[in-house]
């Protein structure tokens, strides 16, 4: 008797509650399911192994196991295709951070893809239910003949931004206060560099071109660079290129290291062509959303959560955004941040008009038309 009581642990003895308490908030707690499930399995067999008859020790049993399942077995799963890892879907990352999936009910996981266009693929091929793509990426796909929805508006204004090294804006004397016009005319016999041929970041280049009254092919010379901000930061440091457009940090870097300015500002409005034009979005597939109704109202209500934190608490935001981009300088992370703040959508609901001139923007292979591409009824339900 003496060595077995030698081998009960003494909160059994004395504090039973205080062992029920604790081993629940640590199997909550842990990361991992398996984990979770061997370490309360461990400290269940040291219960039994007590012989402690008390209804104590019995209720432990039954808290310990009900509070493992509760979290893991009823938890629906749910996964994203991440087009990119950017600041526009930051009401993604602050709705996971913050555990507002979680308390939805859900398990969710974010997959990274090599683009928008791959992430739309993930969810024609089954790979992903939702992915985190462009409106144009979405257009290019159903205009191929590909069943897609858009469910949940991100951002209201194409998150991109002209950036000119700090030798160019002194050249020709032009700031970012300075008008408009005096900005565009000054980009002609300039080298651009933008991500691809015939995407977002080229069609702005083109666009600020021929507002100056420029060729874009014959009067500048824009490359290709890819989508990587490291790329673009080096050529400019080079001095290999001007300019380049892209979503922030890139440009916001460029600023903070002395090496850029920040020239024209899309997210700002002040382009007509792209003001109020949906550019990320929440997709999924028709099959999908019949399959996963409750599971992907669940998802939307939790990022409605996110924008609604977004849209009244800003310094929160800002704060939890900067969890989701742990590599980047906290005050580069602040200013885009903040010059990308005007553009994120504070609600779920997606603006047919804003995706229709994203669809006008678009060269697709077929028309496409907003009403056959939006389905708000999920946005709808969850608010």
């Amino acid at each position: 008797m003496y060595r077995r009581a030698r081998l009960r642990p003494p909160s059994i003895i004395h504090n039973p509650m205080a062992l029920v308490k604790k081993t629940a908030l640590r199997v909550r707690a842990g990361r991992n399911a398996m984990s979770q499930k061997s370490f309360a399995c461990s400290w269940l067999a040291g219960l039994v192994r007590s012989g402690s008859n008390s209804c104590a020790v019995t209720f432990a049993l039954i808290f310990i196991w009900s509070c493992l399942f509760a979290t893991h077995a009823s938890a629906e799963k749910l996964v994203i295709a991440e087009g990119a890892h950017v600041i526009g879907y930051l009401a993604v990352y602050i709705a996971k951070d913050e555990g507002y999936y979680t308390q939805e009910g859900l398990d969710v996981d974010i997959v990274p893809t090599r683009g928008s266009a791959q992430a739309v693929a993930a969810i024609i091929g089954g790979g992903a239910d939702v992915a985190l793509a462009t409106v144009s990426d979405v257009a290019n796909a159903v205009s191929q003949g590909r069943n897609l929805k858009v469910i949940a508006g991100i951002t209201n204004q194409p998150q991109m931004m002209l950036t000119v090294s700090t030798e160019f804006a002194k050249k020709h004397g032009i700031t970012a206060d300075s008008p408009l016009d005096q900005r565009v005319k000054a980009l002609k016999g300039g080298t651009f560099a933008v991500s691809a041929p015939g995407s977002m970041t080229d069609d702005v280049m083109r666009t600020l071109l021929t507002m100056g009254g420029f060729s874009p092919d014959r009067d500048a010379q824009i490359m290709a660079l890819g989508g990587a901000g490291s790329e673009m930061l080096g050529a400019l440091a080079r001095n290999s290129i001007d300019g380049f457009v892209l979503s922030p940090p890139a440009g916001n870097q460029a600023e903070a290291d002395g090496k850029g300015t920040i020239l024209v500002n899309l997210m700002s409005g002040e382009i007509p062509k792209y003001r109020d034009m949906m550019f990320q979005a929440i997709t999924s597939t028709p099959a999908t959303i019949a399959a996963k109704k409750d599971i992907l109202i669940k998802f939307t209500r939790a990022i409605a959560r996110a924008q609604k934190l977004m849209t009244t608490d800003k310094e929160s935001a800002l704060a939890l955004g900067a969890k989701a981009f742990p590599n980047i300088d906290p005050a580069v992370f602040k200013s885009a941040f903040n010059i990308a703040y005007p553009s994120f959508s504070k609600d779920p609901i997606v603006p047919l008009p804003g995706v229709q001139k994203a669809l006008d923007f678009t060269p697709t292979k077929e028309k496409v038309s907003a009403d056959q591409i939006v389905d708000n009824s999920i946005a709808k339900a969850a608010l």
